[in-house]
């Protein structure tokens, strides 16, 4: 049932920097109390907290201005399977025009929180216009966005015009405090498939924003694979983020544009197609830039260009040149090991002054206990069928069960037979959400009565696990012969099959879909002679057919 809590529960809620407005604030349990994300919502009054158990919810979250704190178990069991675990899924929306998984429009504040979720499968709403806000859509809105990954949502849908962006999260009008997130392979058409900031101030802290996607268009207003900031007054700062390997036409890393202005002190730029950081209408006085790694170089004090040495999970590595070189400041220090002082706490490294990206600092990420982050994780179920027919041509459908165990879409990209002798259809599905699994069928056809060993090759976008995935056909014949000397195969032998035995023989007509029944003599092989035992057998009442047994 639904129940009050005393504060010292909620003080494991509030290590997620979250102040109550109630010594005894009510905590909402999904499913327990309540059935769905969005009806605990709506239900609750300011001040609350709804506590998500794990498991995958398809919904398309809006806050309505209600100022609570919306967290998995995380916030009390610090595991991050526990965000892995638990889903919000927007992809089943029911309205095209507002298909963010999570928005919130009136004015939510700072004690409203999104804290220990995966984030994905949304597909932005319609703002001015544009579609914006795949995953994360925030106008007029500030709160804290905490302990997320938010991967695998678009803005790339049509919206009456071309502007179509900020795939991972849009904030607009806001102020809000986005920590500890991994922002990861989101999609933009044409501008920004990570993080968009328009007409607002936020303040971005040890995130992880990458293999985001920007488009490939290069007009006025295009570009940004990770982040874009657009008429940021008073300028939004950035703190000890890891922005990388992100892709756009123009400025795959930052796009500052019009006015973008950003504070960045010990950020990690690196691998980002087609430039780090991209000024264009902001003027650099009011873009300054300290203590941070830029691949190619970037004026301000105590930059450096470095190879981060990123490992796959994006901490960095023990050699890592720019353990240590963050801003000296101790507000940046790392936090400290308290078995061996002066040192910092794993996952940062060396002593406690700040490590560039976002592993350094007070509040480093978490870490995502997967192998990668840049790939979906594919593995399939079910690799082979065996099939026995009694004629030629008859379709089969084969299938498997596509599990996806990564951070990135899993997509089919083509399917290839290696027989000659069959072919085979399109596949049922082109794509696996993140953290999700669905059945893929294939429509497979023999093209001829042999036995076959055929091999399907399914080809997807996860080279490191295995592409192609090769499924196994084994088709063979059973004994056909019902009618002996029914070179027609319609169930009866008559001189229309004789007929069609000579025009095979003399003029090349089509083969005998049994050929067992062709067989007339019975010696495994069809040529004149039979055709002669069967006009033997019509008109001088000579013996009767026999069948073959090859089982063609």
């Amino acid at each position: 049932m639904i129940k009050k809590v005393v504060a010292a529960f909620g003080v494991s809620l509030l290590a997620v920097s979250i102040q109550t407005t109630s010594i005894l604030a009510t905590t909402i349990e999904v499913p327990s109390d309540i059935s769905s994300i969005q009806l605990a919502i709506n239900s609750a009054v300011d001040g609350d907290t709804i506590l998500v158990a794990p498991g995958r919810y398809y919904e398309n979250i809006i806050f309505h201005g209600k100022k609570v704190v919306l967290t998995s178990w995380y916030s009390l069991s610090g595991d991050p399977q526990d965000i892995l675990r638990t889903i919000i899924d927007g992809s089943q929306y029911t309205y095209l025009d507002s298909a963010s998984t999570v928005a919130m429009y009136d004015n939510e504040d700072s004690t409203t929180a999104l804290i220990g979720f995966v984030i994905t499968g949304g597909n932005g709403c319609i703002v001015f216009g544009a579609r914006e806000g795949g995953g994360i859509n925030l106008d007029h809105a500030s709160p804290l966005i905490k302990n997320n990954i938010i991967a695998g949502n678009r803005a790339t849908i049509p919206a009456g015009g071309n502007l179509r962006g900020g795939g991972g999260v849009n904030f607009r009008f806001s102020t809000g405090l986005l920590i500890g997130n991994y922002i990861l392979s989101n999609q933009g058409y044409n501008y920004c498939g990570g993080l968009l900031i328009q007409d607002a101030s936020v303040v971005a802290k040890n995130n992880v924003i990458a293999y985001n996607d920007g488009g490939d268009l290069t007009g006025t207003w295009d570009g940004a694979g990770a982040v874009y900031t657009y008429k940021c007054f008073p300028p939004s700062k950035f703190y000890s983020n890891t922005i990388a390997f992100n892709h756009a036409a123009r400025a795959g890393g930052f796009y500052a544009n019009v006015n973008g202005n950003s504070i960045l002190i010990n950020n990690i730029l690196y691998g980002n197609d087609n430039g780090q950081i991209t000024l264009s209408n902001t003027n650099p006085a009011n873009f300054p830039v300290l203590y941070s790694d830029i691949e190619g170089g970037f004026s301000g004090t105590a930059n450096v260009d470095m190879n981060p040495i990123l490992n796959p999970d994006m901490t960095l590595d023990p050699i890592s040149p720019i353990v240590d070189l963050g801003d000296p400041d101790v507000f940046f220090n790392d936090v400290e090991d308290i078995t061996n002082l002066g040192s910092a706490q794993y996952p940062a490294l060396g002593t406690i002054r700040n490590d560039m990206g976002s592993f350094g600092g007070s509040e480093p990420i978490f870490q995502i206990p997967l192998p990668t982050l840049s790939d979906p994780i594919v593995s399939f179920e079910g690799s082979s069928s065996t099939f026995i027919d009694d004629s030629a041509f008859v379709s089969h459908m084969i299938t498997t069960i596509v599990t996806n165990a990564g951070l990135n879409l899993t997509y089919i990209d083509s399917i290839v037979n290696t027989s000659s002798l069959s072919t085979v259809g399109s596949p049922s599905l082109q794509e696996v959400r993140i953290l999700d699994q669905d059945t893929l069928s294939i429509i497979w056809t023999p093209t001829q009565r042999f036995p076959i060993i055929d091999t399907v090759m399914i080809y997807h976008n996860d080279v490191t696990y295995g592409s192609p995935f090769s499924y196994i056909v084994d088709y063979s014949i059973a004994p056909c012969c019902a009618t002996p000397g029914d070179y027609d195969h319609n169930g009866a032998f008559n001189i229309a099959d004789v007929t069609s035995g000579i025009a095979r023989i003399f003029s090349g007509g089509p083969v005998s879909p049994c050929q067992d029944e062709s067989d007339a003599d019975g010696n495994n092989s069809f040529n004149v002679a039979d055709v002669t035992y069967g006009i033997a057998r019509i008109f001088g009442g000579g013996p009767a057919p026999t069948c073959g047994t090859t089982g063609i």
